[in-house]
């Protein structure tokens, strides 16, 4: 992004988003209204929390998979896997351990680990917002997307990965930023240390160094400094993670999902090379589904600010753009109507559903929200993702703009940083397979740090938002943030009388794990407890079942679902402590049909 201005100083004095010069753009330390300001993300953060209320010792989603290492670690010291996640992890299994070697192990201690990275995140994020050049307000509201984000609410109640690796991720580049542009050698050292941990979760940490390399090439040139800072420890990480690998395999053995996305993209280039254009059917499905969530939940920021950054330099472009952009919204969700594609769109497994957050791994019926319910959202999604679309398109005309007009690349180094991690980050995500919601966190940071960046250097300090804007993105915060706490607290209240009728199951003693259906994550968490390296067994469950399937045995004696269903009889039946009328309201026993 361009970071020329028409009444200050020359182009080679802006580095960041909303600078007008390096020295000044963002506080040389971290003041007290600062401080205020992260305590009150850290207040809120943990009032939200309690409400919400993590306590209940069960695995959520596909967190049985990452919490029983924990459990094996603590409790024999040695770390051993599953076989069901594609990602490194271990930094995660060693952060839950932490908590669980000191208050034991649980998955309530698991979530509230999750809850406190989640807060480092938060905070992180703020700051990196400053470190950029963001007046104190933006910074906060940039952060605050995530405060109120149902989809990161949820994620952080539970010990999935997605939460953690984007809390470190922000905390890496807001410790390598303040390394590059205050010539502080620890912040940025420990910048690369944290992209280390990040990396050791998940291995498309390995986006923001590959970013750095391209955008410090571009700020300080192809020098020997820019060898040593950029170069060197990335290949030196793309080394370690190489041997990671190498090393797992040989003791504990990888997971056989740990290499499926690196030859799904090599497949895709070889069909590629021979102009084979299908294989960009997956990664456009996906940018599609990506689009549209993102939309929705930057919506708050994109209708805080001006639309469109230096519109004002067309003439007509201010009254163009908004047709374009209710125009193409129109269009698209009605076209996503008649082809029944409205939101949520994504795999199963999305936290988002119809409607709540938490995916429903029972099967049964469950309340569903009204058709024309989900046709607004849908126009709300795409209206959003318009106002994105053309953002982003008036971001690259003025950095083409600049590229064209001067030698000097400089202005650009921390945009380019920006948008090439946000492209390396999502690319290998259209060709994984499934396409999760969850996988956006990293990348709506970045794109709201881009834009933001650039609506303050457009608008310098007299950037404010109209009283209409200020309603808008209000209203639509206060929304997203008590479906977020409300439906998350359902998600974890039907769980939590899920599991009391399972373990009611087999207080008896003659009523084992394998006797009961109870559900992807209790059929996984105790099939994998029991035979860590065992095979998968054949479920059968009750009609309707959630398409994720059981580990049981073929004849269950037992279960459960959201409601009663044909071949099978009512043992018993569970209420639901839900504050929302279109959770689930129960959790019913089955047993198999007399007759």
């Amino acid at each position: 992004m361009s970071m020329m201005s028409n009444n200050t100083a020359s182009s080679s004095q802006y580095d960041v988003p909303g600078a007008q010069c390096e020295e000044s753009a963002a506080p040389s330390s971290i003041g007290r209204a600062d401080l205020l300001a992260l305590g009150a993300i850290v207040v809120l953060w943990g009032l939200m929390a309690i409400v919400v209320n993590p306590v209940g010792d069960f695995p959520l989603n596909d967190d049985w998979a990452y919490g029983l290492p924990v459990k094996w670690l603590v409790e024999t010291g040695r770390l051993r896997l599953t076989d069901w996640g594609a990602m490194t992890l271990v930094t995660q299994v060693f952060w839950g351990a932490l908590f669980a070697s000191i208050a034991g192990f649980s998955f309530t201690v698991l979530r509230i680990s999750t809850l406190v990275i989640a807060a480092v995140g938060l905070a992180a994020s703020y700051l990196v917002g400053r470190e950029v050049g963001l007046p104190r307000w933006l910074a906060m509201v940039v952060a605050g997307l995530f405060i109120v984000n149902p989809i990161f609410i949820s994620a952080a109640h539970t010990f999935l990965t997605d939460v953690p690796f984007w809390s470190l991720t922000m905390l890496a580049v807001f410790l390598l930023l303040r390394g590059v542009r205050r010539g502080h050698a620890v912040s940025y050292w420990a910048g690369w240390a944290t992209i280390l941990a990040a990396t050791l979760v998940r291995q498309l940490g390995l986006a923001i160094p590959i970013g750095l390399v391209i955008a410090l090439a571009l700020k300080d040139g192809f020098s020997r400094s820019w060898l040593v800072r950029a170069v060197v420890p990335t290949v030196a990480l793309f080394a370690v993670v190489v041997a990671y690998s190498k090393v797992v395999q040989a003791t504990i053995g990888l997971s056989a999902s740990y290499a499926h996305t690196q030859n799904s993209l090599g497949l895709v280039f070889i069909d590629l090379i021979h102009l084979r254009l299908g294989a960009l059917k997956p990664f456009l499905s996906g940018l599609g589904c990506g689009l549209m969530h993102l939309g929705w939940w930057m919506l708050p920021l994109l209708v805080l600010l001006p639309s469109f950054p230096g519109a004002g330099e067309r003439p007509g472009k201010v009254v163009l753009a908004p047709l374009i952009v209710v125009g193409s919204a129109a269009v698209v969700t009605a076209l996503l109507w008649a082809t029944g594609r409205l939101m949520p769109v994504g795999s199963p497994g999305c936290i988002l559903v119809d409607l709540g957050t938490g995916p429903r791994t029972l099967g049964g019926e469950t309340p569903h929200a009204p058709v024309l319910l989900w046709v607004a959202v849908t126009a709300v999604s795409t209206f959003g993702a318009a106002l994105l679309v053309l953002a982003l398109a008036s971001i690259a005309r003025r950095s083409f703009a600049h590229l064209l007009s001067t030698r000097n690349h400089r202005p650009l180094w921390l945009s380019a940083f920006l948008i090439i991690v946000g492209a390396v980050y999502c690319v290998p995500f259209g060709y994984y397979g499934p396409w999760f919601d969850r996988y956006l966190l990293l990348e709506m940071s970045l794109l709201g740090l881009l834009i933001a960046g650039e609506t303050t250097r457009s608008a310098g300090r007299g950037l404010r938002p109209s009283a209409p804007r200020l309603a808008a993105a209000a209203a639509l915060a206060l929304v997203y943030l008590g479906f977020g706490v409300i439906s998350t607290h359902d998600y974890l209240a039907w769980n939590r009388s899920r599991w009391e009728a399972c373990r009611s199951l087999m207080k008896p003693g003659d009523i084992a794990p394998t006797d009961i259906s109870g559900g992807f994550e209790f059929d996984k968490y105790f099939s994998w407890q029991n035979r860590p390296g065992g095979t998968y067994g054949n479920g059968v469950g009750a009609p309707g079942m959630h398409p994720f399937g059981s580990e049981v045995g073929s004849r269950p004696r037992f279960v459960l679902a959201f409601s009663e269903s044909p071949g099978f009889t009512l043992v018993r039946r569970s209420p639901v402590d839900r504050w929302m009328f279109l959770s689930p309201g129960q959790v019913v026993i089955l047993g198999p049909n007399p007759h």
